[in-house]
Formats: C-alpha cells, structure tokens, sequence
C-alpha cells in the first residue's frame, strides 16, 4: 500500500511539471511580425551570426478611442527585448503623442555586437473604441539591418 502511495505522489507531482514554452516562431529581415505580450519570435538572417531574438515585454495602450470625442490623442507603446550577437537591449517604441523620451517614436536603432539594427512600430491592434477596452494587444513591428 507504502508503494502505491509513494507512485501515485510521485505520478502527480510529475503531472504537475509546466509545460516548456514553445519555440520562438521564425520571420525573415523585412517582414512585418505581429507579437502579442510575453510572445517572441527569431529573426533570421541569411547569416546566422546576425539573427535577431525579439520578445514582447509591454504593451500599453492609452489612444483615444475611434469612437469617442478626446482632448488628446493618446498614445500606444511597446517595449520590446532584443537579442542577438551575443548581446541585449531594451527598447521602447511609440505611435501617437508620445514622451519627449521618445526619440523617432515610432523608429529605433540598436546596436549589437558590430551591427546596427533598426525597429519601426508599425501598429498597435485592435485600435481602442469605446467597447474594446480590455482586448488583448498585439504589437506590429519590422526588423531591418541599417
């Protein structure tokens, strides 16, 4: 009865194991990649030293709704984590009114290892209304070797 017990603990707390996170799904240099917070994908290169690892950390959201009359159009930003040539950088893109802090809000260049990348926010979907609120948001975003 000792070993049984000892088996069906062990069995559960097998089971209980999580669950590896999937592999980041591969896009190429130029094509536009969708990322929803906490996704990542592998930007490939035709060389492999220069790939790219780019993770979805944040997205904000503070847009005037389509459907509504504002005193300011807001804005929507995205922090992104980048990884490559032995290296990482955090960056914060931006579309609308954004912060001083916000260089080319939307457009940013990091450098890693001996090559310079750039990143342009394309789009934060779904636009906000007055109904979508609490939607999932998903980050639009290019990978280009300046």
């Amino acid at each position: 009865m000792k070993k049984l017990l000892i088996v069906l603990v062990a069995f559960s707390l097998w089971q209980c194991q999580k669950d590896k996170p999937a592999d980041p799904r591969p896009v190429d240099f130029g094509q536009e990649i969708e990322l929803a917070k906490g996704q990542s994908v592998m930007v490939s290169h035709k060389n492999p030293t220069m790939d790219l690892m780019i993770e979805s950390a944040e997205i904000g959201e503070s847009r005037c709704p389509s459907d509504v009359v504002c005193v300011w159009a807001g804005f929507a930003k995205a922090d992104l984590k980048v990884s490559g040539e032995g290296e990482t950088a955090n960056v914060s893109l931006c579309l609308g009114q954004c912060e001083a802090k916000y260089k080319l809000a939307d457009t940013t260049y990091v450098q890693l290892g001996g090559t310079e990348f750039g990143l342009i926010l394309k789009e934060i979907n779904p636009f906000p209304t007055s109904t979508n609120g609490s939607d999932p948001k998903t980050a639009v975003v290019e990978v280009f070797i300046k």
